[in-house]
């Protein structure tokens, strides 16, 4: 081999390597068929499965009577509510049995009611004005609807000559009936 021939040698792979490097370049920075996005509208629906868009929770203040007593809780029409918790808490005189349930309803003749029992947990008594006082927080899963009702009852078998107030609340969800 001669001086000429070896010294384009080298020439000549240079130049192969930046017209590949060239190429390589050159097409990388072109946009191919297959990664072309059509722009398309989003339409943005309502999302009616997650709690936390239809958001329900009502609490009431309510005096026993003489021997119960019922918090009813509002049914907006056309939803329904979904209840995932319950709570109450109060006192009342004296000793005997105490029940406290919640009471979920789709229909006005109470042909789909049911009633959840509540595990009300005592908190000590008063013994200056003879109350004890009770409590329940409890997970549960009922549905109302309207013309159904919602609500938390608490009874007892010894009549409550005071009339002592207790705290009913429920919290959940709503979807469409």
């Amino acid at each position: 081999m001669n001086f000429y021939s070896r010294s384009r040698v080298p020439l000549i792979a240079a130049m192969a390597i930046a017209a590949v490097v060239f190429g390589a370049v050159h097409a990388s920075a072109q946009s191919t068929p297959g990664q072309v996005k059509s722009s398309v509208s989003i339409q943005i629906v309502r999302n009616v499965d997650e709690p936390g868009f239809n958001v329900y929770q009502h609490s009431q203040n309510i005096t026993i009577g003489p021997v119960s007593a019922t918090a009813f809780f509002p049914i907006l029409t056309n939803r329904v509510v979904v209840v995932e918790h319950v709570s109450l808490s109060g006192g009342l005189q004296g000793g005997g049995v105490v029940q406290a349930f919640v009471r979920c309803s789709t229909t006005s003749d109470a042909t789909q009611e049911v009633d959840h029992s509540l595990v009300l947990v005592p908190q000590g008594t008063n013994e200056s004005n003879g109350f004890t006082f009770y409590s329940a927080s409890q997970a549960i899963k009922c549905f109302a609807a309207a013309p159904g009702s919602l609500s938390v009852h608490v009874q007892t078998g010894t009549i409550q000559a005071a009339q002592p107030i207790w705290v009913m609340a429920v919290s959940g969800y709503t979807v469409p009936q």
